[in-house]
């Protein structure tokens, strides 16, 4: 009988052993799921963002009325981004398509690495366009990102192209080795063409 006793606490310090290595894992993999749905939700928005801008660039021919910026910056999935996190694609900045505007976009494309982010700056917008030799045939890059406004004289066949980026800082200390400084950088490219 004192044998069964011995074991039976025997087993109770090896599952408390088990349960203090076990559950700091556990908890790690919980803020991973976390971060990775964080992520994923990211990006759904920020396609939604690329695709509001893509839709007011190619419907308008008036960035003072209906400027490019605001469209992305207003998009209803918008996921809490505020409007001061968008550097100098904010309303009225720099590069915000309006008239006061020197540029449509970041005119580096929003470069991972580049000058756009910071510790107060998660999330820039560029927009691009191309003249291809074969209208409509885009390809995947404009000749060039951050045209100057006002809105190009494009024609049918011409490809707008915009692009929104944002910086999401992982929770995880895990995840976050796996980032490039300390951030993920969630992106979406959206091409239209010209049709009339």
């Amino acid at each position: 009988m004192m044998r069964t006793n011995h074991r039976h606490h025997h087993q109770r310090g090896q599952a408390l052993v088990e349960a203090v290595i076990s559950l700091p894992l556990l908890i790690l993999v919980a803020f991973g799921v976390f971060d990775i749905g964080t992520m994923v939700d990211t990006q759904t928005i920020v396609r939604g963002e690329a695709r509001a801008g893509l839709t007011e660039a190619l419907a308008s021919a008036d960035y003072v009325n209906n400027p490019i910026g605001t469209a992305i910056r207003s998009e209803t999935n918008n996921i809490g981004v505020a409007d001061n996190v968008w550097g100098n694609g904010n309303a009225g900045g720099a590069y915000d398509c309006g008239v006061a505007s020197t540029n449509c976009g970041d005119p580096g494309g929003c470069a991972v690495g580049d000058s756009w982010w910071s510790a107060t700056v998660s999330a820039c917008f560029s927009v691009g366009s191309i003249h291809p030799s074969t209208p409509g045939a885009c390809g995947t890059t404009p000749s060039s990102w951050g045209i100057p406004p006002p809105r190009p004289a494009i024609g049918a066949g011409d490809c707008l192209f915009v692009k929104v980026v944002v910086a999401v800082k992982p929770a995880t200390p895990v995840v976050n080795v796996l980032t490039t400084n300390g951030v993920f950088y969630i992106s979406d490219t959206e091409t239209g063409v010209q049709l009339y």
